[in-house]
């Protein structure tokens, strides 16, 4: 009797195991994000764009950098004919401590261009809150 061969892992199966459970995933994004979109939205474009979570992981650090910690980080998934984009936006204090456009450039400067090319699905922007 033949000791059974155990069939190569595919880079996808890999990957899963790198980053674990897509329940993890998404509390481990959720740490950073809020999901405008249902988790199961998420869960999916996870799957279909395995190198994102990752990207999502790392983009954090140099977001606090250029725009402070006192903000919030939404995700919304927007559909457009045939791709697919997630927007990551930063909301902002009303009056934000610096320029929120010279923020965003160095942001894109400093972090984005150098990753751009692992994934052309995100989108990075701000927003204000309205002041009351």
């Amino acid at each position: 009797m033949q000791p059974l061969l155990r069939q190569p892992a595919t880079y996808k199966d890999q990957q899963a195991n790198l980053v674990g459970s897509d329940e993890e995933q998404l509390c481990s994004l959720k740490r950073h994000y809020t999901f405008l979109d249902d988790d199961g939205a998420m869960i999916e474009l996870l799957r279909v764009e395995p190198t994102l979570f990752n990207l999502l992981l790392e983009a954090v650090t140099p977001i606090n950098r250029v725009f402070g910690e006192i903000r919030t980080l939404t995700t919304r998934i927007q559909g457009y004919e045939d791709d697919t984009l997630l927007r990551i936006v930063a909301l902002l204090p009303a009056h934000p401590n610096n320029n929120p456009e010279v923020a965003l450039r160095a942001f894109d400067q400093d972090w984005w261009l150098n990753n751009c090319h692992r994934s052309g699905m995100l989108v990075f922007d701000y927003e204000t809150q309205d002041a009351i």
